[in-house]
């Protein structure tokens, strides 16, 4: 029983996403060299930002799975997105 119990918990504690307005893909930086794409994202303010190794995922794909809290986002960006005009 404190198996189920500890089991139910860990699912429901690690399947949390975020709201559809919490979540915005500010950029997409390219690293075209060593084939790796940095998506930037700002989750409630905060930045964010997630390594795709191959650039296999696509801007729609990498925004819906960072709102379901599938992808593995790391604090802070690495490379830093160019100035909105």
């Amino acid at each position: 029983m404190k198996y189920l119990l500890l089991l139910t918990s860990l699912l429901l504690i690690g399947s949390s996403g975020f709201a559809d307005d919490e979540v915005e893909l500010v950029c997409v930086r390219k690293q075209i060299a060593a084939n790796i794409c940095h998506y930037n994202f700002l989750i409630n303010g905060m930045p964010y930002r997630y390594l795709d190794n191959g650039c296999r995922e696509s801007r729609e794909s990498a925004l819906k799975k960072a709102r379901e809290g599938k992808l593995a986002l790391a604090k802070e960006w690495k490379l830093e997105c160019p100035e909105k005009q």
